[in-house]
């Protein structure tokens, strides 16, 4: 913790002492703050400073968090700090299920902040996967205003193989793939989920281990 903290103030302190120095000149060789404001120029330029020096407080206390919290060896520290690790697998599944039924139906397809927004995530979340589809050639945005995304082949050309290599970049394994089923399945209906339990879900682990 205190490495952490002594990082974090050395590139406060480093941050402050560049910015004092950058300030003061731009004072000085560039007075026209003053023909501008007149008497009052020293107000605008205290309150610039004190944003100045709040933000490279707030950055310093950053760099102090992040040196504490990240890991720094293991395959964590090479991971972006956006992975959802297997969720990127669901996202990519909704958001070609997404464009096909826009397909099929007839209706506008989607762009990316569409897609967003009807699976409920940020665009952030969202970008890296749909990032790795443009590059496994599955999906192609658009050039129009709208940016809507389509699929650059047919569906029944595309394996589930291919979206997962595309979207881990090598043929991992999902986790808990049959807990994952039991519990897709019962969604449904809404009653159905209501009376399933977690221990229904895990109940052939636990035969499994009798």
């Amino acid at each position: 913790m205190l490495r952490s903290a002594c990082f974090g103030a050395f590139i406060a302190a480093a941050l402050f002492g560049f910015a004092k120095s950058a300030f003061a000149f731009y004072i000085v060789q560039f007075p026209t703050y003053q023909s501008i404001y007149g008497a009052l120029a020293s107000i605008p330029v205290f309150l610039f400073w004190l944003y100045l020096a709040w933000t490279i407080v707030l950055l310093g206390a950053e760099c102090c968090y992040q040196a504490q919290y990240l890991p720094r060896t293991g395959r964590a520290w090479k991971r972006s700090v956006l992975s959802i690790g297997d969720g990127q697998m669901l996202l990519a599944t909704q958001t070609l299920a997404m464009i096909c039924k826009a397909f099929f139906t007839g209706k506008p397809l989607p762009n990316e902040l569409e897609i967003a927004e009807r699976l409920g995530c940020s665009s952030v979340v969202l970008k890296p996967t749909l990032a790795s589809l443009e590059r496994a050639n599955i999906i192609v945005r658009g050039d129009s205003r709208t940016m809507p995304i389509s699929l650059l082949r047919s569906p029944d050309k595309i394996t589930l193989s291919e979206i997962r290599e595309a979207v881990f970049k090598s043929p991992t394994s999902m986790h808990f793939t049959d807990e994952l089923r039991e519990m897709f399945s019962h969604f449904g209906s809404a009653d159905d989920a209501n009376k399933t339990l977690l221990s229904d879900i895990f109940a052939h682990m636990q035969d499994g281990s009798e």
